[in-house]
């Protein structure tokens, strides 16, 4: 089975191979939301760093992909990072109107099919933490330029460090969000103010997270003004069975 699977998805990258365009598009774009931020507990600067990289030119549907989130204690005399949690990932992407298919999704506006990602904070011992996961995530939206929608991502392990055996307990099977955004008139997907609240819980814990995020000046001024809450648990890996409060204040990049 595990094989028939293998060959039709290589079947797929190969068919999608064939697709290009006149005109040369940068395989590099942003993955995740990238934000600089302040506040929140112990002061700490919160900041991440996520792109994303087309595999095979113009197809739009085999991606391999890097986060990086990381804990900064900025104010501290020696300012030593508290937690770095690396995030790398491979996945199939199917977008509404914008893959080898030419396909008309509807509402949706995209199927992403996560065949392996990785998270961990790469440190020894007790305070190791790591995870792999599979999962299967889409997004529907309705509205051109006032547009809002919802995302599911369902998810699985290939496997769990020793360290965090209970990780699923905290962070569960599943994260879904609600947003509303406004989108520009000239340039098509280009988004300005956004608001939004995600989560996802097991049976006994969870966790949520909401934000705003506004232009400062005009659409020419690139960084957002951000605001970003979290309450629940499994904000970071260390961490990831102790509840977090915070609010925080920043930057977001796109």
């Amino acid at each position: 089975m595990i094989k028939k699977i293998i060959i039709a998805l290589m079947s797929l990258l190969i068919a999608c191979s064939y697709a290009f365009s006149a005109e040369y598009e940068n395989p590099i774009s942003i993955h995740d939301p990238n934000y600089f931020l302040f506040g929140g507990q112990d002061d700490q600067v919160k900041f991440k760093v996520s792109v994303q990289y087309n595999m095979i030119y113009d197809s739009k549907l085999w991606y391999i992909a890097y986060s990086q989130e990381s804990w900064w204690k900025l104010y501290d005399k020696s300012e030593p990072f508290y937690e770095n949690n690396y995030n790398p990932e491979t996945f199939l992407m199917f977008n509404n109107n914008d893959n080898c298919f030419n396909a008309d999704m509807g509402y949706f506006d995209f199927v992403r099919l996560g065949l392996y990602e990785h998270k961990s904070n790469g440190r020894d011992g007790d305070e190791s933490r790591g995870q792999d996961k599979y999962y299967l995530e889409s997004q529907v939206s309705y509205g051109d330029v006032f547009n809002i929608g919802a995302r599911l991502k369902v998810f699985g392990y290939y496997h769990l460090a020793r360290e965090n055996k209970d990780l699923p307990k905290y962070q569960g099977y599943y994260e879904a969000e609600l947003f509303a955004q406004i989108r520009s008139k000239t340039v098509e997907f280009l988004d300005k103010e956004r608001i939004y609240i995600k989560g996802g819980s097991s049976l006994s814990k969870g966790w949520i997270e909401y934000g705003a995020r506004v232009r400062l000046v005009s659409s020419r001024v690139q960084p957002y003004l951000y605001v970003q809450g979290f309450y629940g648990y499994d904000e970071n890996m260390i961490d990831y069975d102790k509840k977090v409060n915070a609010i925080r204040i920043g930057l977001e990049f796109e």
